[in-house]
């Protein structure tokens, strides 16, 4: 990349405009932004996708999201010149936790086992969940881009502040908010055919009292072997969050409820549309779309 390339991107950028000197901003610009991700930054930039990346909104261990402005508009979501741009880190990534999440997908059972690709394989592999989602009417945040380790999505905002996490700003009404959830969890259950395999107050957002499920990228297909193990341990943080907030709720009638485990049977939607970037929907720039 050329000098010029690196002043323009830092001038978008801001981020590396650091407010507190080589410190934690400068941290952040260092394990983030290596030479590949400033790369797909700029095409990002020169293709109009994104005008400026802002802040950071969440920092975890395997990836960090920003704010960003941009002008790209979508069909059925709503323009507020504003998105959420995930990075995931290339550098402090652990193989081996990415790594149970994809084998036995079979939608990536042709990836190279080197930790590069297997993050691409992860940004990748969370924008179809979104798609698959989305599709099967799930609450969950339109997805715009994927390149490499960088995924652009909606952001979600309550008006004009971001919307927060149900574990900083816990539901007025626990049980409208819990029985909402449990839909969502079983939707994507039944007709999305997938297992959030990560849910918890962490990555559920409050909007105008209902929640957004986000944080996709570990979710898996039922056809994975440890999927209900993960249903499984995803039921038991449910129930631990809202027994707290005073909701009557347990395991064994909560995994019931989403699989449909006693019933007579329940018509399972075919899932294989729900990740097609090629309907009208869902369709994307040439060059960001995931084959």
């Amino acid at each position: 990349m050329r000098d010029q390339d690196l002043e323009r991107i830092e001038t978008k950028t801001g981020i590396l405009r650091s407010r507190d000197g080589d410190g934690g901003a400068r941290r952040v610009e260092a394990e983030v932004f290596d030479r590949s991700t400033l790369t797909v930054v700029n095409k990002l930039f020169s293709d109009g996708v994104l005008e400026t990346v802002e802040f950071p909104i969440s920092t975890g261990k395997e990836a960090v999201v920003f704010t960003a402005k941009t002008s790209d508009t979508h069909p059925g979501v709503e323009d507020t010149g504003w998105a959420a741009v995930k990075i995931y880190r290339i550098s402090n990534a652990e193989f081996r936790t990415l790594a149970r999440y994809i084998d036995g997908d079979p939608r990536f059972d042709k990836v190279k086992r080197d930790l590069r690709n297997i993050i691409y394989t992860w940004s990748q592999k969370e924008f179809k969940n979104f798609l698959r989602s989305e599709a099967a009417r799930i609450n969950v945040p339109h997805v715009f881009h994927v390149r490499r380790n960088v995924l652009v999505m909606e952001l979600i905002t309550n008006g004009d502040e971001i919307a927060p996490m149900m574990k900083d700003a816990p539901p007025e009404d626990p049980h409208a908010f819990y029985h909402d959830l449990v839909d969502q969890i079983r939707t994507l259950y039944r007709k999305a055919k997938l297992v959030h395999a990560d849910m918890s107050e962490y990555n559920v957002l409050v909007r105008d009292e209902r929640p957004v499920i986000i944080d996709m990228g570990q979710a898996v297909v039922l056809e994975h072997p440890n999927a209900m193990e993960f249903l499984e341990r995803d039921v038991r943080n449910v129930v631990r969050v809202f027994t707290k907030l005073g909701v009557e709720c347990e395991e064994e009638g909560l995994m019931a409820e989403i699989t449909g485990k006693g019933e007579e049977g329940y018509p399972l939607e075919p899932a294989d549309k729900h990740d097609d970037p090629n309907s009208r929907r869902h369709r994307i720039r040439k060059g960001f779309r995931i084959d």
